[in-house]
């Protein structure tokens, strides 16, 4: 849903902040997700993007934040998972990649 932009990583914390203040997307329990929550779309059998396009079309081979950090670490990084060939990468909160926002199940 919505339109692909790139955010640093408080901007897209902001971002699911915003979403669900407004309620744009019917419910109000957006988030960025954590990075094994990104990691079950991964479609390893796919390349350029490692994802399957039927399901999540349009999704670019680039890296999406998680709410994921090194745990017990107060450095300013955070992990990425890249649907490219990068895989997971730890970055800086100052870079600007994109988001996917999911909700908690019931």
């Amino acid at each position: 849903m919505g339109d692909a932009a790139i955010y640093d990583w408080a901007s897209a914390q902001t971002v699911a902040d915003n979403v669900n203040r407004e309620g744009v997307f019917f419910f109000n329990d957006w988030r960025v997700p954590k990075l094994g929550e990104l990691a079950t779309i991964v479609e390893r059998q796919c390349n350029d993007p490692r994802i399957n396009l039927a399901v999540f079309p349009n999704t670019p081979a680039d890296a999406f934040w998680t709410a994921t950090s090194r745990p017990g670490s107060d450095e300013p990084y955070a992990y990425v998972l890249d649907f490219g060939p990068a895989g997971v990468v730890r970055e800086p909160r100052e870079r600007s990649h994109l988001v996917r926002l999911v909700r908690t199940g019931p």
